[in-house]
């Protein structure tokens, strides 16, 4: 069955938040770029497929991950993180 889209959802462990959808994309589409983290904090990250029947169980990283600014920079407060997932695996880095 063609997956229709991603759902993309984050969590920081910080704060003790709940997860928010951060965006989703289509199911031919496998890198999404997840935006305003901040630096120091810990976060969760999960990936939903969806088709036309509905959503499958999500994929989630076991553990959190920190969000750290590239290089030992300290200007920008922000950090990205890229999720790539395929049909039958995500990998978040």
């Amino acid at each position: 069955m063609e997956i229709q889209q991603y759902v993309v959802e984050k969590r920081d462990m910080t704060r003790g938040g709940n997860w928010v959808q951060t965006g989703s994309v289509d199911g031919a589409t496998t890198k999404y770029q997840v935006g305003k983290l901040i630096e120091g904090n810990e976060y969760l990250f999960r990936v939903v497929a969806e088709n036309k029947i509905g959503t499958g169980p999500p994929a989630e990283l076991s553990q959190p991950v920190t969000a750290k600014l590239p290089y030992g920079t300290t200007i920008h407060r922000h950090r990205h993180y890229y999720a790539q997932f395929t049909p039958t695996r995500q990998l978040l880095s």
